[in-house]
């Protein structure tokens, strides 16, 4: 961890040094165009969105937004036109420290090429985002095999009426599972800033081959002006062949918001949740919340409660709770956290529930470029049968538009896995050229 940090510390000081000097040599007249969306509830994570805010006699809806499996963002579901079909590719060469995902490998050479093709398909009352994203591998090596993972999600946000809307998402993720920590990065929307989802930037390094399903739906009913009835359920499932465990976990929300200033919302929730699989238990939790968000340039939301167990889970979560904050620190500048513990189970192995922190920040320079540092653990809480498993990563990317579709960048990724007898440290440079002909049309 010390050796870790101290190349993290490195690399961060020599790309500070390099922006301020690029920041410094060109001009600052252009508004910040860093990647912004509509603020998002991450413990009630509904497909259609947050509930409206009332803002004097008018009602705002904010825009819902989908996931860019090519890492680039976040997709506009509400866009102007009809149908659209977006695509592009990411090529990239680097140093990987370990090829593996396993301790004791030896560093080599690597380049990975991820094509990615979407269908954005809008009407009145249905918006639909299909995409599917793949990431093949090949190292200097003919020790190591190419390898390859793919993701694929879709989408639906429909509008039945005035009081009542609903949502639909699924998404699947299946491959080699050190792979994906090559793969581009996936991203949540924390108030008016796109984040690093720590979940899906970390991986279980003897996980093998890995499948991940996600599938949810949620509907939202307006009872009056200001309040709203939201049920939600959400499935996981994962399976693991190095480990050789399958293990899923479902999950029901059931919540009323109420909103009582025109930036501030408050809820309370009821949720449970059911392990099936190695693990098989239930998990029982309640809440309050709120919600502040200040002409998108300050959002804070709030969660939590006590959660309780069955006996067959053979330990005790004792409490809920999730927190995000985003800001714009000045117009070229926005920074975030996230903090959460929850029921899960996903990429980072089997467990009864996961404690995640995660923090970054984003900075435009100059008319063209723009800086982004992500810092994240995740901790993953097992029962007696399965282990539990933890991990820290840190990434630092610099990114230059080439041209108005074709963009380049200089990466950092590092990440340190613990759990089930075995720790691994591993360290990646990636330069990647990306080309997105479509990109500048539906993402912000």
């Amino acid at each position: 961890m010390h050796h870790l940090c101290r190349r993290v510390l490195l690399l961060l000081g020599f790309l500070g040094c390099f922006c301020n000097a690029v920041v410094s040599g060109q001009q600052t007249t252009q508004t910040s165009t860093s990647t912004t969306v509509a603020d998002a509830d991450e413990h009630l994570t509904a497909a259609t969105g947050p509930v409206d805010v009332i803002q004097g006699n008018e009602e705002y809806q904010p825009p819902v937004y989908a996931t860019a499996l090519d890492g680039s963002g976040l997709i506009s579901m509400r866009d102007s036109q009809h149908v659209r079909l977006f695509y592009g590719a990411t090529v990239a060469g680097g140093w990987d420290s370990a090829p593996s995902g396993q301790a004791g490998d030896t560093p080599l050479a690597f380049y990975t090429v991820s094509p990615s093709v979407g269908l954005q398909i809008n009407r009145a009352r249905l918006q639909t985002v299909i995409q599917y994203q793949r990431t093949m591998t090949g190292y200097s090596s003919s020790s190591y095999t190419n390898q390859a993972v793919n993701v694929a999600s879709v989408k639906l946000v429909g509008t039945e009426s005035e009081r009542l809307q609903w949502g639909f998402k699924m998404s699947e993720s299946s491959g080699n599972d050190a792979t994906r920590f090559l793969a581009p990065q996936q991203t949540v929307a924390v108030g008016g800033v796109s984040a690093v989802d720590p979940g899906s930037s970390l991986y279980l390094q003897n996980a093998g081959n890995t499948t991940y399903l996600d599938a949810g739906a949620d509907v939202r009913y307006r009872t009056s002006e200001r309040g709203a009835l939201v049920a939600q359920i959400d499935s996981v499932y994962s399976r693991y062949s190095g480990l050789q465990q399958t293990n899923g976990l479902t999950s029901a929300i059931f919540s009323y918001e109420r909103t009582v200033r025109p930036a501030l919302t408050i809820d309370g929730y009821g949720q449970v949740s059911r392990y099936y699989g190695n693990i098989s238990c239930s998990s029982f939790g309640i809440g309050m919340g709120l919600k502040w968000e200040r002409n998108q340039r300050e959002s804070l939301t709030l969660s939590g409660g006590p959660q309780l167990n069955t006996t067959a889970c053979e330990k005790q979560q004792g409490v809920n709770f999730s927190a995000n904050f985003s800001m714009a620190l000045t117009g070229r500048s926005h920074m975030y956290v996230l903090a959460s513990r929850q029921p899960a189970t996903s990429y980072i192995g089997p467990g009864l529930w996961q404690t995640s922190v995660a923090a970054g920040y984003q900075r435009q320079i100059g008319n063209r470029g723009s800086l982004n540092v992500d810092l994240g653990r995740l901790d993953s809480e097992a029962s007696a049968l399965t282990s539990s498993y933890r991990g820290t990563y840190v990434a630092c990317v610099y990114n230059r538009q080439l041209r108005s579709e074709l963009n380049a960048s200089l990466s950092y990724r590092g990440y340190l896995g613990e759990g089930d007898g075995a720790n691994v440290q591993r360290n990646v440079v990636l330069l990647s050229l990306s080309w997105s002909p479509t990109t500048g049309h539906i993402f912000r």
